[in-house]
């Protein structure tokens, strides 16, 4: 199964294939996504991983487009969230046939059993309804599976072929596949 791993949305990314993929991913929940949502599949399965704690308040702004790193350091540094969908975006995304997954609370790389169950069961009080989970950074982490695999979700991580590599070779996220 080919998965593809998508953060942020350049115009170049509309040049790869969407065809040769399975399943198309959205890594971060960023508002790039609502911007360019009809410019994927319909008939692809499309998820969207959200960080329950990094979910925009509905009556700020967003930041149209930023790179995925520079809207974590804006969340880390100053609570900013507006590079981030809201709950209304996401449910509207859901509407038009995306999934929403989850991906960390604080969007943290956990080892330990309490974080990282902090970390899960914190997400699914804000996005009870997921049932899909992709662990942040797309680390390799027995521990963090087997959680998940209790909480029953199904998992998504390190192994996805990251679009944004595909498009750029000098892209500041290497640690997937590329094809």
């Amino acid at each position: 199964m080919k998965i593809l791993m998508i953060h942020e949305i350049y115009d170049d990314i509309f040049t790869i294939n969407f065809e040769k993929y399975d399943i198309l991913t959205f890594d971060d929940g960023l508002y790039s996504v609502l911007l360019n949502f009809d410019k994927f599949p319909k008939d692809k399965r499309k998820i969207i991983f959200v960080s329950g704690d990094i979910i925009r308040d509905s009556n700020v702004a967003p930041i149209e487009f930023i790179e995925c790193y520079n809207a974590h350091d804006l969340y880390r540094q100053k609570n900013n969230k507006s590079a981030y969908l809201s709950l209304e975006e996401l449910e509207f995304l859901k509407s038009e046939g995306f999934e929403i997954g989850g991906h960390g609370f604080k969007h943290l790389r956990c080892n330990k059993f309490t974080e990282i169950k902090d970390e899960v069961d914190k997400c699914l009080e804000i996005l009870p309804d997921i049932k899909s989970y992709c662990l942040p950074y797309n680390q390799i982490n027995p521990l963090y599976n087997t959680y998940l695999k209790y909480k029953k979700l199904e998992i998504f991580g390190y192994g996805r072929i990251d679009a944004n590599l595909l498009v750029n070779k000098n892209y500041k996220y290497f640690n997937t596949i590329k094809e």
